[in-house]
């Protein structure tokens, strides 16, 4: 069930070298009326390309309607896809607008044993689209398992995205029930990106379900992020409900990383707004997250307003063997936020647990906090325990020009706590300094 129109095409020099696609099984396919628009696409070469066993089942897409696309210079290269089996999809009115793709080379690309399941995605509406020199390296994805997805009514708009990724590795993914909803993501400029050598390992992520979501105008600058490599992952049953954000973040530039084996547990985060962020010039350095478990968290209704956070830098930081046990934080509203420059040192915390936490009713208000200088910060084996603090509401607090230097806190140990009504008003603290290096076993 056809329905074509096809206008203006120009396609040019092309190149494509030893093909080898294998067993396909193509099934019950409507398409509904498409119309795609001016067409430019330039001097392309694709290499090496190996396809293996296809199965893609009984697919529906709908009323499309694609505009005036002019991609650029494309090289592909040596490209190994493996058994792929992609189940019931239906797609349904989608729009893409004008889009300009510009000189494009991805690399030796090995994706192995794909299977996707059911999946609906419904009406979809992206605007005017503009990504830069793209360049992609020696990707290789491992077998990968995802389940029966339905993503709802999606609007993006305005997009400009310029590209580097080097050389990734993704391991054994299984993403399982995903259900995300309304979203709407509006005017977006992510800049010059590189990313370097990723590795990211056995992935499990369970039943997710995340809501209406609305992304305002975002605006994320020259972000360069460095070695990573992020291991046995799993995370669970996951809820996120109505969520706005509103996003600038500026020059970034991430270090090289390693993220240990981490499991997160049943996590349902409530409505968030989040307002006009922007973040500036942040520098975080070389980055070791070691064995975390996080367990069941609910966090409530959260609303946090008008922030903006300066040029940070956070230098070489070891965090250890974290556990973080069943967390419920209530109904939080924090205000105006204003942080200034930051530069917290060389920091290595190491064998954490935090117990039961329940935290409830928290109001935090128009906060500014200054110039602020943490040193070398060493904080040992820490225990906390089965911790209850209630209705907290915090005024307007002013901090001024803090430097705290050399700390070295001991073994910790803190049992039951319960704090009850907080209420703490209008505080300011003035060049706070504290230059002595504090050494102390506190149980």
């Amino acid at each position: 069930t056809l329905n074509i129109h096809i206008d203006n095409i120009s396609i040019d020099n092309i190149h494509i070298d030893n093909i080898h696609i294998d067993n396909i099984h193509i099934d019950n396919i409507s398409i509904d009326n498409i119309h795609i628009d001016n067409i430019h696409i330039d001097n392309i070469y694709i290499d090496n390309i190996h396809i293996d066993n296809i199965h893609i089942d009984n697919i529906s897409i709908d009323n499309i309607h694609i505009d005036n696309i002019y991609i650029d210079n494309i090289h592909i290269d040596n490209i190994h896809i493996d058994n792929i089996s992609i189940d019931n999809i239906h797609i349904d009115n989608i729009h893409i607008d004008n889009i300009h793709i510009d000189n494009i080379s991805i690399d030796n690309i090995h994706i192995d044993n794909i299977h996707i399941d059911n999946i609906s995605i419904d009406n979809i509406h992206i605007d005017n689209i503009y990504i830069d020199n793209i360049h992609i390296d020696n990707i290789s994805i491992d077998n990968i398992h995802i389940d029966n997805i339905s993503i709802d009514n999606i609007h993006i708009d305005n997009i400009h995205i310029n590209i580097s990724v080097d050389n990734i590795s993704i391991d054994n993914i299984h993403i399982d029930n995903i259900h995300i909803d309304n979203i709407s993501i509006d005017n977006i400029h992510i800049d010059n990106i590189h990313i370097d050598n990723i590795s990211i390992d056995n992935i499990h992520i369970d039943n997710i379900h995340i809501d209406n979501i609305y992304i305002d105008n975002i605006h994320i600058d020259n972000i360069s992020i460095d070695n990573i490599h992020i291991d046995n992952i799993s995370i669970d049953n996951i809820h996120i409900d109505n969520i706005h954000i509103n996003i600038s973040v500026d020059n970034i530039s991430i270090d090289n990383i390693h993220i240990d084996n981490i499991h997160i547990d049943n996590i349902s985060i409530d409505n968030i707004h989040i307002d006009n962020i922007s973040i500036d010039n942040i520098h975080i350095d070389n980055i070791h997250i070691d064995n975390i478990s996080i367990d069941n968290i609910h966090i409530d209704n959260i609303h946090i307003d008008n922030i903006h956070i300066d040029n940070i830098s956070i230098d070489n930081i070891h965090i250890d063997n974290i556990s973080i046990d069943n967390i419920h934080i209530d109904n939080i509203s924090i205000d105006n936020i204003h942080i200034d420059n930051i530069h917290i040192d060389n920091i290595s915390i190491d064998n954490i647990h935090i117990d039961n936490i329940h935290i409830d009713n928290i109001s935090i208000d128009n906060i500014s906090i200054d110039n602020i200088h943490i040193d070398n910060i060493h904080i040992d084996n820490i225990s906390i325990d089965n911790i209850h603090i209630d209705n907290i509401h915090i005024d307007n607090i002013h901090i001024d020009n803090i430097s705290i230097d050399n700390i070295h806190i001991d073994n910790i140990h803190i049992d039951n706590i319960y704090i009850d009504n907080i209420h703490i008003d209008n505080i300011l603290c003035r060049q706070v300094k504290n230059n002595n290096e504090y050494s102390k076993q506190t149980h």
